[in-house]
């Protein structure tokens, strides 16, 4: 893009003024998260995002290992007692006045004069602010691309169909459930003693537990538990399901999980090796990508019978669906 005679400089005063009004309408949408966060007025009422049954594996990862999740009515970030929305609302109606008073000031100027401004800032200061960034780039992308777990991983092995009870009971009940989900806690929590020794102790049904992580937390700590060996699997589950409001919550959930694995006999090389395991990251989301294909909307989601049946039950509404199926076999 050229900035000499050509530039006009109304063309450039209706250019500074929209990014102005852009800057401002950031600043309204920060000062009402500030009220979020202070409890001034009432958020949204549901978290909301795309709809990920449509995606590919490989956006489906992206999207699932962002940042971990953050609660929109608390105060993540703080400085001198202002927040990162309220630090928004300063920056944002900053650089709404500057781009209005440049724009009012270029009013005055030939088209030689603003064509040299813009060429300075865009040319020449944006230009070797670009260089220098794409070096970093560069230097990080190396350090990624080279970088080898210590400890190899056996996806094959840790993707195994994990599943409790006889083989041979007459029911099969397949659990879909998120590590971070509150309901699915409150099955294994308040229900999954009572209902293994009624039903899976005595032989009735085999319990088949499956992945579907609804966030990167989730899908963090899924990979984790599956590096655990043989029936440590399940222990581990109750563990990190009686847990789940420390580990999940935390500033650093990884480093949590890491503290949860070692109990389970996971070395911190283990661990590093489970979190990098493209394979293992795969065959999980494949799970997940399976059973929204098949009917699996939320968590916990339990199949029995061939039927789904979303959401947690107690040890007596279960029975309402399991002992018919008893019966007929």
């Amino acid at each position: 893009m050229a900035f000499g005679g050509q530039t006009k400089p109304a063309l450039m005063r209706v250019v500074l003024a929209l990014c102005a009004a852009i800057f401002l309408a950031g600043a309204g949408i920060a000062a009402y998260h500030v009220g979020v966060e202070q409890g001034w007025w009432q958020g949204a009422a549901s978290c909301s995002g795309p709809n990920l049954n449509t995606m590919t594996i490989d956006e489906l990862r992206e999207h699932l290992l962002q940042a971990p999740i953050v609660r929109c009515d608390e105060v993540a970030w703080s400085l001198f007692g202002v927040s990162m929305a309220g630090y928004n609302i300063l920056a944002s109606l900053a650089l709404s006045g500057g781009c209005a008073w440049l724009a009012r000031s270029l009013g005055g100027l030939e088209d030689d004069k603003v064509g040299g401004i813009l060429g300075m800032l865009m040319g020449e200061k944006f230009l070797s602010l670009y260089r220098h960034i794409r070096r970093v780039a560069a230097v990080v992308i190396l350090a990624v691309l080279t970088a080898t777990p210590a400890v190899a991983i056996d996806a094959k092995a840790a993707l195994k169909e994990r599943a409790i009870g006889d083989p041979a009971a007459p029911v099969t009940m397949i659990e879909y459930a998120s590590l971070t989900c509150p309901h699915c806690a409150s099955f294994h929590n308040d229900t999954y003693k009572a209902f293994k020794e009624r039903y899976i102790d005595s032989g009735k049904v085999r319990l088949i537990y499956r992945d579907f992580p609804l966030d990167g937390v989730a899908l963090r700590a899924a990979m984790m538990a599956r590096c655990t060996i043989g029936q440590r699997y399940f222990g581990l589950l109750q563990v990190l399901y009686q847990s789940q409001n420390k580990w999940a919550r935390a500033k650093d959930p990884v480093a949590e999980l890491a503290k949860i694995g070692r109990l389970a006999g996971i070395d911190q090389a283990t661990f590093d090796a489970c979190m990098t395991s493209e394979d293992l990251i795969n065959g999980i989301l494949k799970v997940r990508q399976k059973a929204a294909a098949d009917g699996v909307r939320s968590t916990p989601t339990f199949v029995i019978g061939e039927k789904i049946h979303p959401g947690s039950r107690s040890l007596e509404e279960f029975a309402e669906i399991i002992e018919p199926l008893l019966k007929d076999k």
